[in-house]
Order: structure tokens, then C-alpha cells, then sequence
């Protein structure tokens, strides 16, 4: 309900020369509001029968049911859990944002509260090895795990060093484990099966084309993708698409998106100058509407620090900057911004809260970033309100003995 959300001068302007009533006898937001309005309120309403008949700061306390018509009262709500009282409102014949609103002086701690409370279900991907004396490696592994956000209670449903996730329909999904080169399928909650075996090695971004039932996987060490047949688990083509040679893994292609017959990437150096130092990333495109081997990718942003997890939101591609910590929508280079090495995002299809995946950070002297500090933190989830609103605003859910997110997906 955010209409219910606006500024003060909007308030008075659209109360006009209605009275204004304050909805919430509040020890907190009463005497905060006063000030705010044109001229004193003709009345305090609230739900508890103690202050009823009462006095508050000089005005009177009543039950709401003595609320007058719409026309001639405007009506302000004093309390952080206001969608008691706007249902009742609206029953009365008040439309939110037009005949009542909320103060706005709680709006940053009523989204707040509305984060801690988004209670939903996560396949997170954690790219950690088995092995503890490795980098990348701790003592009890990646896999996939589930993942409760609002009690923060996980669950593990394999067990590996899996990379990135993918939707095959609405109750399935797919990944890949990079040190067996497994294709596996999932209905992320019991289930995981073998989709393919391959005889590829460094296998690490995944995308699913529905109308060809074909999965893209990304290899990291050639920077090709190799194309599977997810009913028969073959591969049906090999695509390198890029114009030169270069050395192989020079690239590091990893994550994968599909969008209307258009595969989006990312890689570390379009370049493909990664294993010489060289970190000029980048966010490729490329057509997949042509004949087999004539794709060939198109940098679209570059300039970025190891960027990862192409991802569509509300129409247009998006993308994580991974070593700067930057979650960017469209093409530009400047966007939300995460203590920390940020890789795999999904949304929630009610609350449309983003879930970011963010991992230790192993390279924190390359990161470029306005940020003066680098959280050496645990692995976990960011939480973010509403993909365009409350920009700031997130909150974190810690994986303990993790150190390294790869993707996360809403289930």
C-alpha cells in the first residue's frame, strides 16, 4: 500500500480545509506530527478502550468508530503497523494516499520493520571447496543449501562445489557442480538428480532456453558455452563467440541470462587478458535468432571489476559488479552498493524484495569503490526493499561456515 506514503506538504495539500484527525495515540509520533499540520487536529482515534473518553496532549481520545464522513476529515495514521487501521479507513469510504496517509516521519523504520519481516524460501548456491586448505575451500563445502529468511533457518540439499542456478519452469530448477562437471536438476526442496555428466572441466554460469529446452553452461577455462539438451542430457553445440583468439579462460566468462532469444554474459576481461592481470570486464550480449556458429558476443558496459549474475528486472537487464560490491540496472556503471563481493540475485515475486548473494571478500586490495572500508564478513544474503525504492536500505543474513555465495533464487 504506498500510496499511503507521502511527504508533509502533500498532506496538507491534499487534506485542504478538511480536519485533520490523527489515527494512533502515540507516546512516539503524536507530538511529532503537531507541528507538521496547518492547524491543531479535531481528534485522536485508537483501537485501545483504555484512552477512550480520555485526553492527549489537549485533544480529545475516541474509538474509531466515531470517524466522520470522508469529506469532511483527513486523516493522519500515528503507528508503524498501520494495516489494521487503513483496511478500516478504506471500509469507511477513505482512499489511502487521498483522504488519509501515514506520517512520514516513521516511513524508514516502517520499511524496516516490513524487510525483517519478508518471510520467504531461498535456493542459495555455494561455491565453497570440501577442502579447507584450498582457497575457496572450508570445512563443511558448498552444495546447495534452503535457505528461511525470516527465521534464517538452513537446510542442505547437496553437497559439492555448485555455481550458478537457473529456472527450468516454475517448480524446478537447474545447476552445476564445477569440480564433477554434474548437471543436476532440482525441485529445491528434497529432490536432486543428475541431469548430465560432462567431459568439460571449469563449468560455471547456466541459462535456460525454454522454447529449445536447451541449457547454456558457461566454461570459465575455454570461454566457451556448451549447449545441452535437457531431456537427453547431450550437447548439441559448442559456441565460442569471440572474434579472436585469445589464451583460453583469458576472458573467465561465468555468469549467464536468456531474454527473448538474447544470451547475456558476463566475464572478468573482454580483453581476454584475465590471466595477465588484466580486470576490464564486462557485460556482453549476444543473438542467439542466427545460424549455429555464426553468435558472437558484443560488450554492452565495460570497465567493470569481476562483474557477475545478468539478471531482467521490470524489463531491463541488470547486473552485479561484483568486486565493487555495485548491484546496476540498465547500462549504467553506478548502483546500489554492498559491503562486500556481491554474486547471484533473484526477487520476490510478492514483496519484490531483491535477495543478493554476497561472499568474502579474497581480493579486497582490487576493489575500486567510493566505500573507505571493506567488511571481511562470513558469507550470507542482502535483502533489499522494493528493487527501486528504499536505496540504502538492506538487510543481512549471515551463513555461518560459508565463505562463498555463487546464487540464490526464490522458491
Amino acid at each position: 500500500m504506498e500510496e499511503v506514503w507521502t511527504s508533509w506538504s502533500e498532506i496538507r495539500s491534499r487534506a485542504g480545509d478538511r480536519d485533520f484527525i490523527i489515527y494512533g495515540r502515540s507516546d512516539d509520533w503524536v507530538h511529532k506530527i503537531l507541528p507538521r499540520l496547518p492547524r491543531p487536529p479535531s481528534l485522536i482515534l485508537d483501537r485501545q478502550t483504555a484512552y477512550w473518553d480520555s485526553t492527549y496532549l489537549g485533544l480529545r481520545v475516541a474509538s474509531p468508530e466515531v470517524l466522520g464522513d470522508v469529506n469532511d476529515n483527513f486523516v493522519v495514521l500515528a503507528m508503524v503497523d498501520f494495516q489494521g487501521a487503513a483496511r478500516f479507513l478504506i471500509s469507511r469510504g477513505f482512499r489511502p494516499g487521498v483522504d488519509f496517509a501515514c506520517s512520514p516521519d516513521f516511513a524508514d523504520l516502517a520499511r524496516a520493520n516490513d524487510l525483517n519481516d519478508v518471510d520467504a524460501e531461498l535456493l542459495v548456491s555455494i561455491s565453497d571447496y570440501s577442502d579447507a586448505e584450498r582457497a575457496r575451500g572450508t570445512e563443511y563445502g558448498g552444495g546447495l543449501v534452503r535457505l528461511n529468511t525470516f527465521t534464517g533457518e538452513t537446510r542442505s540439499l547437496y553437497s559439492g562445489s555448485t555455481r550458478q542456478l537457473c529456472r527450468l519452469d516454475s517448480g524446478s530448477f537447474a545447476t552445476i557442480d564445477f569440480v564433477s562437471a554434474t548437471l543436476l536438476w532440482t525441485d529445491g526442496d528434497e529432490k536432486v538428480e543428475k541431469i548430465a555428466q560432462l567431459d568439460k572441466a571449469n563449468l560455471c554460469g547456466l541459462a535456460f532456453h525454454v522454447q529449445r529446452g536447451h541449457l547454456y553452461c558457461a566454461d570459465t577455462g575455454r570461454d566457451e558455452l556448451v549447449v545441452v539438451d535437457v531431456d537427453t542430457g547431450k550437447v548439441v553445440e559448442v559456441i565460442e563467440g569471440w572474434g579472436a583468439q585469445t589464451v583460453p579462460g583469458g576472458h573467465h566468462l561465468n555468469d549467464l541470462w536468456i531474454e527473448d532469444d538474447v544470451l547475456w554474459a558476463t566475464c572478468f576481461s573482454v580483453s581476454g587478458s584475465y590471466k595477465s592481470g588484466g580486470l576490464d570486464g564486462a557485460l556482453l550480449r549476444m543473438s542467439l535468432a542466427g545460424p549455429v556458429g555464426s553468435s558472437e558476443f558484443v560488450p554492452v558496459v565495460q570497465g567493470l571489476r569481476k562483474p557477475h549474475s545478468p539478471f531482467f528486472v521490470d524489463g531491463e537487464i541488470s547486473y552485479l559488479d561484483s568486486l565493487r560490491g555495485e548491484w546496476c540496472i540498465g547500462t549504467l556503471k553506478e548502483g546500489q552498493q554492498f559491503p562486500g563481493f556481491v554474486r547471484g540475485i533473484d526477487i520476490h515475486a510478492a514483496s519484490g524484495t531483491a535477495a543478493i548473494g554476497s561472499s568474502f571478500n579474497l581480493y579486497y586490495s582490487q576493489r575500486e569503490t567510493s566505500q573507505r572500508h571493506v567488511f571481511l564478513t562470513n558469507a550470507g544474503i542482502f535483502l533489499v526493499p522494493n528493487v527501486r525504492e528504499g536505496r540504502g536500505l538492506a538487510r543481512f543474513i549471515q551463513l555461518d561456515g560459508v565463505d562463498n555465495v555463487h546464487d540464490v533464487l526464490m522458491v
